[in-house]
Formats: structure tokens, C-alpha cells, sequence
């Protein structure tokens, strides 16, 4: 459940889903959230760098590199550059970038990965 957590934090408030004003929220608590969320979602990238099983789709991919990205992890680190060169193999003739499904929702968080890491 803890690490669910970690996974939802780090999805949640890094791509923007959640609003939090500085006077909800204590800094320090919010910074060890995001290490925790950081190191969880590291170490859940596969060999190929994508984030989740093939079945989910490059989505999940895009939405924890613009999470590490809107965190603070440079594009160059290497999982992030990792999940970037993943879902760019993925990019199709048509400009889309998806798997076997979802193609408009795919591609638009796959962009949103490319746009932080800029």
C-alpha cells in the first residue's frame, strides 16, 4: 500500500493533477513524498525503459518520466533519458506516439514526457 502511494504522490503532483498552496502543505514533508516517489518509481523501469507491463501502454511511461522530470530529475539522468528513447521508438508515421491502443491519450502524455524533459 505504501508504495502505491509513493507511485500516486509522485504521478499525481507531478503532472500537475493535484494543487497544493504552500500553507496546505509542509515543505519538508512534501520533498520526503517526491524522494520517496522518485526512488520508488526508478526502480520500477524495465530493461527497454518503459514504467509498466506491455498490456498499459507507453502511458503509463510518459506520465512517470514527466513526473521525474516535473520533480527535479534532469533529463539526462539516465532512467529519465531511458523512458524518453522508449517512447520515442514508439513515434509512428502518422506522428502519434502509442502502442496497439489509445493512441489520442498516448500521445498526448507521451508529448507532455518530451515537452518536460524539453
Amino acid at each position: 500500500f505504501a508504495t502505491m502511494r509513493y507511485l500516486l504522490s509522485a504521478l499525481l503532483l507531478g503532472v500537475g493533477l493535484v494543487a497544493v498552496t504552500p500553507a496546505q502543505a509542509d515543505p519538508a514533508e512534501s520533498k520526503a513524498i517526491a524522494e520517496k516517489a522518485i526512488a520508488f518509481l526508478k526502480k520500477q523501469q524495465k530493461a527497454d525503459g518503459s514504467f509498466s507491463d506491455p498490456r498499459m501502454g507507453p502511458g503509463v511511461t510518459a506520465l512517470a518520466v514527466a513526473a521525474l522530470v516535473r520533480h527535479g530529475v534532469p533529463a539526462d539522468d539516465p532512467v529519465v533519458a531511458k523512458g524518453l528513447k522508449y517512447l520515442e521508438s514508439l513515434v509512428k508515421k502518422d506522428g502519434g506516439i502509442y502502442g496497439k491502443g489509445l493512441q489520442n491519450y498516448t500521445t498526448s502524455v507521451a508529448i507532455m514526457a518530451l515537452k518536460e524533459a524539453n
